[in-house]
């Protein structure tokens, strides 16, 4: 499919100007009004020479010819509104997460080569400490201010300059080869941004038989009106694709009313008043919270259609309350990667019982059309009912390769009998019937909530005290969050310490949701003769610390 994201939402917009396209609180954005206010961000973006230096021909599959926005927002009418105005301007946003502590987000600031900022002002002290931290003052090409009660003195206020920019469409021809710069959560270790071809992410989102835009605006035409409630933050690659692909079928995009916490009530009652159809979250993390509140008032959450879960998950008791509320909706439990998008997907439904009835079993997903599974040295594919494990894998619509990583991207791109494909790193098994068993990541990546954290990066931080002799971290099972970081210690000799003290020093380096849980003593961690930690001891005393 050759097409282009601003293609695509221009000839929508055109089509249903006056649909709703985004709620949040008492605004409501229609399509004219998203494609003029994206039309003049673009603008701007191009008056300070934002945009595309070299085309994707010219260029290897770890690199980049665009300018790369970093968008450090809450999830907010603006962040859409960034991600489709920095494509219009043949440049691409990027998603910062914005539990970052100051010395992370200066790494991913640094991997991305950002040449612009667009931020929430309540990040506005942060972006000051990096202005007055940085030895390249004008190493930015635009910082822009979403809200700016208190205006920084590099910066530029959002609405206001978007308002002087009222001269129609950017002056631009964007490619479907233009990138989508998406960044991992962390399970190829710290943040890496994969590059994907926006033709590609467009087949990825509505698959293969609408081929051109006019196919693309009339299937919208002929179905009704969805109503998506958003609740995982835009920073994260799952509810970016939501939301395009929410877009991209003409239906409307609902945030959260209170964007600084999950609050299961809040998020009920706007099921409830505004009648959602879809909502996604991240397993229990999300579901467990929303289930309690479910259980202990009465919501009428019938109206919703499809229940859209991945990144962790969601567990039986909760998917059979929510079907129970909601009897005619499906869940939609999704594997995928950001160097992959959606793989394998496993669908619950309630049958003539009431009960749930899932499409496979509780680990068992339906393998999608270009999804196979490759052999531990990811030379060969593997034939259903194959021994042991392999790698899940897929080809066709996958990235070029991680942004500035030549070794990373050969790694994880490989190519098997003339045939590129992305593996990103699930162990999985392929069964007889063709299903897809998920076994788990990689050993050291822990899945918590939703989030993906890298042990070795945690590692890093504990051993920042200067009582930890040696430190290996793992995780626990946990009934909220999938799984909770827990660290096993060793101290220096002769030195006694508080597990609070650790944890101090951790928040300095890494964000908040990565500190362990649980610090576990130990008198000698065990190690390998190569000197590689022993992730199953690990495992196993992270799980003798219950929950």
């Amino acid at each position: 499919m050759q097409l282009c994201i601003p293609d695509i939402f221009r000839a929508i917009a055109t089509a249903v100007p006056d649909r709703i396209a985004i709620v949040h609180r008492d605004k409501k954005i229609t399509y004219a009004e998203l494609d003029k206010k994206t039309d003049e961000l673009a603008a701007l973006l191009i008056s300070k020479g934002i945009g595309l230096h070299r085309e994707r021909n010219e260029l290897d599959s770890w690199q980049s010819g665009q300018d790369h926005i970093a968008i450090y927002m809450r999830n907010r009418p603006e962040y859409i509104e960034t991600m489709l105005a920095a494509m219009k301007a043949r440049a691409t946003g990027f998603n910062v997460n914005f539990r970052f502590t100051e010395k992370e987000l200066t790494y991913l600031l640094d991997n991305a080569n950002t040449s612009a900022i667009i931020f929430e002002s309540k990040f506005l002290k942060t972006i000051e400490s990096l202005q007055e931290k940085s030895v390249q003052k004008e190493s930015y090409k635009l910082l822009l201010q979403v809200d700016s009660d208190k205006k920084g003195s590099d910066t530029l206020d959002y609405n206001s300059e978007i308002s002087l920019q009222n001269k129609g469409f950017p002056s631009t021809t964007p490619s479907p080869d233009d990138i989508f710069l998406l960044f991992t959560g962390g399970t190829t270790g710290m943040p890496k941004g994969v590059l994907w071809r926006q033709a590609d992410v467009i087949t990825t989102l509505i698959g293969t038989k609408l081929k051109t835009v006019d196919a693309i605006v009339d299937r919208l035409k002929s179905r009704p009106v969805q109503r998506f409630l958003l609740l995982p933050p835009f920073m994260h690659g799952t509810a970016q694709w939501n939301a395009l692909s929410a877009l991209f079928g003409g239906n409307e995009i609902h945030i959260q009313d209170d964007i600084d916490s999950l609050k299961p009530d809040e998020i009920l009652s706007q099921i409830e008043r505004s009648e959602i159809n879809v909502v996604s979250m991240v397993g229990d993390a999300f579901g467990r919270p929303i289930y309690e509140a479910l259980e202990n008032a009465d919501y009428d959450i019938s109206s919703l259609q499809h229940i859209l879960n991945s990144g962790a998950i969601l567990s039986s008791e909760i998917k059979s309350a929510f079907l129970s509320a909601a009897p005619n909706a499906s869940i939609v439990d999704t594997i995928g990667a950001s160097e992959s998008g959606p793989q394998a997907k496993r669908i619950t439904i309630r049958d003539e019982a009431g009960n749930p009835q899932q499409s496979s079993g509780e680990a068992k997903f339906r393998a999608g059309s270009t999804t196979v599974v490759v052999n531990d040295d990811r030379s060969a594919l593997l034939a259903a009912g194959h021994d042991g494990e392999g790698w899940l894998a897929k080809s066709t619509t996958i990235p070029f390769g991680y942004l500035g990583d030549r070794e990373k991207t050969k790694q994880t791109f490989v190519v098997i009998d003339n045939i590129r494909y992305s593996v990103p790193g699930d162990r999985v098994r392929l069964l007889e019937d063709g299903t897809i068993e998920f076994c788990g990541r990689e050993a050291t990546t822990i899945n918590s909530g939703g989030e993906k954290i890298f042990a070795e990066e945690v590692e890093n931080a504990v051993r920042m005290h200067p009582s930890i002799a040696d430190v290996i971290v793992s995780s626990r099972p946990s009934e909220r969050w999938g799984n909770e970081v827990v660290a096993i210690i060793q101290v220096r000799a002769g030195e006694t310490i508080v597990n609070e003290a650790i944890a101090k020093e951790c928040a300095k380096h890494i964000a908040r949701y990565k500190i362990p849980k649980v610090f576990v003593a130990v008198d000698k961690v065990k190690r390998g003769d190569n000197g590689k930690a022993d992730i199953k001891w690990a495992k196993n005393i992270a799980a003798s610390t219950g929950t």
